[in-house]
């Protein structure tokens, strides 16, 4: 008599774009960032800046990393960030990477643009998946572009933040901390 095992997935990340996490995410250190970064900086991804914002860059208890991507928005752009986000498993770290058409201006709001890889979130807990829509414009295949009219929770959240942004080239050879 044959006997079958199932194991219960109690914790599972899964992007729309086929990026698949089993188990839950570490909390991200410097250490594991700067690994992360020496990994993705090695292919090539240079055609674009990279900003940290959020949580990680003012020392606040982060579930994940926040990077701003700036630059042309092409098909390259989609390997960019998908490429990222698979590191960040390797890593387990969280990579929240998208694009915007500027950085935000905290003395006043003015209207931005969003591009993410994936328009559909699912974070399953005890086998109950918890599907989150994060809608947007196909512009470019598998890029989604959201327009915010007017200030959203990450720019408010921004607004009391010590640091607002940081150049990863800066903080990776330490000239912010």
């Amino acid at each position: 008599m044959r006997t079958t095992v199932t194991t219960q997935v109690n914790y599972k990340y899964e992007l729309n774009n086929g990026l698949i996490k089993n188990g839950r995410w570490a909390q991200p250190s410097k250490k594991s960032f700067l690994q992360w970064w020496d990994d993705f900086s090695n292919f090539n991804v240079h055609n674009y800046q990279y900003y940290l914002v959020g949580g990680f860059i003012n020392k606040e208890k982060t579930k994940d990393v926040d990077i701003v991507v700036t630059g042309e928005v092409n098909d390259q752009l989609y390997y960019v960030m998908k490429l990222a986000q698979e590191i960040g498993v390797k890593h387990n770290l969280m990579i929240d990477i998208f694009w915007q058409d500027k950085l935000y201006d905290f003395k006043k709001w003015t209207p931005i643009k969003r591009i993410r890889n994936f328009d559909q979130c699912t974070i399953t807990r005890n086998n109950k998946p918890f599907p989150k829509q994060y809608g947007g414009v196909e512009v470019l295949k598998m890029l989604f572009e959201n327009n915010y009219k007017k200030p959203y929770r990450d720019y408010i959240k921004g607004i009391n933040c010590k640091n607002k942004y940081i150049k990863i080239k800066d903080f990776v050879n330490g000239t912010i901390n």
